[in-house]
């Protein structure tokens, strides 16, 4: 329909979804991004046309206490703001 779609993967216990796209689990991610040492630009991985995806991200940055966050809040509205 050409509308744009992120894929998130938010599981920092059991990341899976990179696998599914034949995108490594263990790159910059959601969990850099909810750290503030990441760029939703430089983590989110074109898939085709219309689809992007961001991993669960390094295995240091993904602290399950950071999805209760007002940073997730910023993801949000940000990916709000480039996404349909």
């Amino acid at each position: 329909s050409g509308r744009r779609v992120l894929v998130v993967d938010a599981d920092f216990r059991r990341p899976g979804l990179g696998q599914a796209f034949g995108v490594d689990a263990n790159q910059s991610g959601f969990g850099d991004l909810l750290a503030g040492t990441a760029e939703m630009s430089k983590v989110a991985t074109r898939i085709t046309d219309t689809i992007d995806f961001i991993s669960a991200g390094s295995s240091d940055s993904r602290v399950f206490e950071r999805l209760s966050t007002s940073a997730v809040d910023s993801f949000l509205a940000q990916a709000t703001a480039a996404y349909d």
